[in-house]
């Protein structure tokens, strides 16, 4: 288990996992092991993360933010987004605070 009882969900270029814990902590990097997520669960995360990784441009050609191929993959991605943070909050249980950052994308 983590130290850090604030759980932050998002997803970065650099880290395969959406989750991070504190600087406070020294635990920004959080895997789900770390966090003893079930099989299920965790692979439903790498499956979101890989999606975004697929979909969205980290250096589009314009002056614009990072965009996606399609707004439908947006729209999918942020919709499985939302029902992966419930789960993940039903998984981690009360003692743990999640915080869904995802507007960005929104």
């Amino acid at each position: 288990m983590v130290a850090s009882r604030e759980i932050r969900f998002f997803p970065d270029w650099g880290h395969r996992w959406p989750l991070w814990g504190t600087a406070l902590e020294d635990e920004l990097l959080l895997t789900p092991t770390d966090l003893s997520l079930s099989r299920e669960l965790t692979d439903d995360l790498r499956a979101w993360w890989d999606f975004w990784d697929a979909h969205l441009q980290p250096d589009p050609p314009g002056p614009t933010e990072p965009g996606w191929d399609s707004d439908q993959n947006r729209r999918v991605w942020i919709a499985a987004g939302h029902v992966l943070a419930q789960r993940l909050s039903q998984e981690l249980g009360p003692e743990y605070e999640l915080r869904v950052q995802l507007l960005g994308y929104e």
